[in-house]
């Protein structure tokens, strides 16, 4: 029988499609007749079409009107009442949780201090900044000895800061980022850019335009090759990075934000309001470094067959070429990956760079003052100054006579020593012939300290 105009009586572990009359409707309720078979299966019947929708679930309506279907929500989207007559969306950085009737904040992910990669990092930082206080204070104790006058210990200094600086930086990846943070990064990041790459830089330069524009004139060299000039150029150069860097603290701001690569993932990272504030907080500290670097590793490719006594130039030129691979390898493994990892590359490419400086430039000199004091001094090897044509005598008034010529009657001097560099390196080389040995340049105490300790090295 008919309840209603629209509803049908089901049963309970009964067969839907199957009707029976079980009693009549009227003003004072339902009255049923004797129990039949219907009711022997599974109690008293449900006189309802549709049971109500749960939490997490949404109506939709079926052909009757007073007759729904429950659906569940989809992934991200909730309900939180019954009959709900639809899903509503979760937020960005939220996700559905209970079964679709609630939204749950997405933690953010980031390199925290327990995760593999992060250990990592702390140990190899640790190790390389403890190595880089060590060589600091063997170069200031040993400050006044030959080698390190010899290595332009003033720009040794900024390098040795600048390394510390790299092997630091990967602390700052660890972490959830913060505004001050991320500003902290930019800075770190561009210093250690530049203390290392521009003392590299003016170190090669100087040993270039010792060894092969003194081959064309003779005399003095020039002011801007002494020590203390090239310290200052040496701050020049670091100081208008550093104005860089202002300017892109106070007009490109690098700010925490989160990023969501998917629905279930959110990142945290440092980024400019916009994409083109992003750009130029980047690629413009960034490209003045890698002026320099380029400078340099062309320099240092040129000055790697030197004497092999001077051995300097081919650890260096080595050195260039290693960050030089690790910045083109990290620049689209910055990109191309997220999260994690992009801080894990950021804080190992800045160890590789450093650990590289320090291992082949300063690791023979650091075992030669330590281990072999001995080579660290000044010596003249009287059998291979024989090997020249000329006696001593001789060579003396044919360097006098070329430096009354070339240099305008300046005098011989306690602090001078005139022997040409070029010579001077020959002669250690074994391989001065008589008509080289009539080449000479004045060069400074240090620099003839550089010829001897680097002969040393």
């Amino acid at each position: 029988m008919f309840i209603s105009p629209r509803a049908y009586i089901t049963f309970s572990e009964a067969i839907i499609d199957s009707l029976f009359d079980i009693g009549v409707w009227n003003a004072t309720g339902l009255h049923l007749d004797s129990p039949r078979e219907p009711f022997q299966h599974g109690g008293p019947p449900v006189s309802i079409c549709s049971k109500p929708c749960q939490p997490g679930f949404k109506v939709v309506d079926g052909d009757i009107p007073v007759c729904w279907s429950c659906v569940k929500c989809v992934d991200n989207y909730i309900s939180n009442v019954s009959n709900a007559a639809s899903c509503t969306a979760c937020p960005l950085g939220y996700k559905a949780i209970l079964g679709n009737t609630m939204c749950e904040e997405i933690p953010p992910t980031y390199l925290h201090i327990g995760h593999p990669a992060a250990i990592i990092l702390i140990i190899i930082s640790i190790m390389g900044i403890v190595l880089t206080l060590s060589t600091v204070v063997v170069f200031v104790k040993f400050r006044e000895t030959p080698l390190v006058k010899a290595s332009s210990k003033e720009l040794c200094m900024v390098l040795l800061l600048g390394i510390g600086t790299g092997f630091i930086l990967p602390f700052l990846c660890i972490g959830l980022p913060s505004n001050e943070v991320c500003m902290m990064q930019l800075v770190l990041g561009n210093l250690f850019g530049v203390l290392t790459i521009v003392p590299i830089f003016l170190k090669t330069a100087r040993v270039y335009a010792l060894f092969f524009q003194s081959q064309r004139s003779a005399g003095r060299p020039p002011k801007y090759l002494l020590p203390m000039w090239q310290s200052m150029l040496c701050l020049i150069l670091v100081f208008v990075e550093v104005i860089i860097i202002m300017f892109i603290i106070i007009w490109y701001p690098l700010r925490q934000k989160q990023k969501y690569p998917n629905k279930d993932t959110v990142l945290v990272v440092c980024e400019g309001s916009t994409s083109y504030d992003s750009v130029v907080a980047l690629s413009v500290p960034a490209g003045y470094v890698m002026f320099f670097m380029i400078l340099s590793t062309v320099l240092s490719y040129q000055v790697r067959k030197l004497p092999s006594n001077f051995q300097e130039a081919k650890f260096i030129c080595l050195a260039q070429i290693i960050a030089f691979i690790v910045i083109i390898a990290f620049v689209p493994s910055y990109f191309v990956t997220g999260g994690v990892w992009q801080k894990f590359c950021i804080g190992i490419a800045s160890q590789i760079c450093s650990a590289s400086f320090l291992v082949l430039i300063f690791y023979k000199k650091v075992e030669i003052i330590v281990f072999y004091p001995e080579r660290n001094k000044i010596v003249f090897e009287k059998d291979k100054l024989s090997k020249l044509d000329m006696s001593r005598k001789e060579r003396r008034k044919s360097f006098l006579a070329s430096q009354n010529c070339h240099m305008c009657g300046h005098s011989l001097t306690g602090n001078t020593t005139k022997v040409g560099l070029m010579q001077a390196a020959n002669i250690f080389a074994g391989s001065l012939n008589t008509e080289k040995a009539e080449r000479t340049l004045s060069v400074t105490h240090d620099t003839t300290a550089s010829v001897t300790s680097q002969q040393n090295y």
